[in-house]
Formats: C-alpha cells, sequence, structure tokens
C-alpha cells in the first residue's frame, strides 16, 4: 500500500482566529487538600464526565492536559509571559474517489463517506483553520474498525503564517487492503512536542458492496 502526497496549498484567507488563554496562578501556605470529581463542559457541551480534580483550599485545579485532549485540542506554554494556551483548530475532511487538475484548478468527484471493501484508491481533502503562525508537521492514519492501523502516511511539513493562515491538503491512499467492513477511521495528527496527537478524524463506512 502507498499514499501519495498531491498537494499543500495555503491560501490566504480573512480569518478571526479565536484562541482561549488560561491563565495558571496559586499562591497558597496551607495543605487542605481533597480530590473529587465533575463534570466539564465547553460552550455548554459537555466534555468530559466525572472528571477528577483538586480542591485545594476550596480552589479546584483542573489538569489542563486531560482537557485538552477531550477536545482534541493541544497545549502551548509561553514562559515569557507564564500562560498556557489551549489551541483548538478547525478541521474540515472529505473523502472523493477522483481528482483532477485543469486550468489551474483541482477538481474533486464522487464526495462520499461511504465505500466497498473493493475500493483501493480514494482522496483525503483537509482544511486546518485557527492555528498560530509557525511550523506544523502532520500525518494521516487510516484504522479499521477495531482501530487497527491500516495506512500511515509519511510526516508532513508546513508553515503559517499571518497571511496564510488556513492548511490545505489533499492527499491519496492507492492500494488499500480493506478486510473488514464497518466503520473506519481517517485521522489528521499532529507533532506535539516530539509525538503524533490526534488533531481530528472522520468516519469512513466501509460497506461488503
Amino acid at each position: 500500500m502507498t499514499i501519495q502526497r498531491k498537494l499543500i496549498l495555503l491560501f490566504t484567507l480573512f480569518i478571526f482566529v479565536s484562541t482561549p488563554v488560561v491563565a495558571v496562578s496559586m499562591e497558597s501556605n496551607t495543605t487542605n487538600a481533597n480530590f473529587s470529581e465533575i463534570n466539564v463542559s465547553i460552550n455548554g457541551e459537555i466534555v468530559q464526565n466525572n472528571f477528577p480534580v483538586l480542591n485545594l483550599d476550596d480552589e479546584i485545579l483542573l489538569p489542563l492536559n486531560a482537557i485538552a485532549d477531550s477536545i482534541n485540542g493541544t497545549l502551548e506554554w509561553n514562559s515569557e509571559t507564564e500562560t498556557i494556551n489551549i489551541i483548538k483548530p478547525e478541521v474540515t475532511m472529505i473523502f472523493a474517489k477522483y481528482a483532477d487538475y485543469k486550468d489551474g484548478k483541482h477538481t474533486l468527484g464522487n464526495f462520499s463517506h461511504r465505500t466497498c471493501i473493493y475500493t483501493k484508491n480514494f482522496y483525503v481533502y483537509t482544511a486546518v483553520s485557527n492555528l498560530k503562525p509557525g511550523r506544523y508537521h502532520y500525518r494521516f492514519v487510516l484504522l479499521d474498525p477495531n482501530k487497527e492501523t491500516i495506512s500511515t502516511s509519511e510526516e508532513f511539513g508546513v508553515q503559517i503564517t499571518d497571511d496564510m493562515p488556513q492548511l490545505i491538503d489533499l492527499t491519496q491512499f492507492t492500494n488499500v487492503n480493506f478486510t473488514k467492513v464497518g466503520n473506519h477511521k481517517v485521522q489528521i495528527q499532529m507533532k506535539v512536542n516530539g509525538s503524533f496527537k490526534t488533531l481530528h478524524e472522520t468516519t469512513l463506512l466501509v460497506l461488503q458492496d
């Protein structure tokens, strides 16, 4: 099986990038602490039930890394301002059976989140916005219904700037060997602190016929 990298384009878009910032500071001279569990919601949506927290002198301390994981976000520490940023990019991922390039434009066809077990080739179009300027490394992973890896792409790199704030990628999976029917997952993973973390995943339903 091979995965062919077809295209990375960076579009200059006028978008408003909003990144929640959490400032962490604590001063205490006592040791009156206990653990409890709470429910965590973001914008009214429950992201974690029975979340373990530390109650220290009536101050609730949350493990931010676990919260970021629950929303597929990443943590960034700014040592100069002593601030932790929780970054949650917006991701769009769609599948197509063919792609064509003509007159300077790429055209995708037969969009579908369903395919048959005999499918060998398909395209994944991905758009990621709300990324802070910087260098990013990412890859794609195809998982079967048992969450076993079918294929992993090579590592790609992209530079995000204020003038080019969005990542656009078109990757082709070729010679795929589907052996199971059911919901498969295609993930885009970002490298964070030297290891890959799932940024987003989309379901691809594989049918018998």
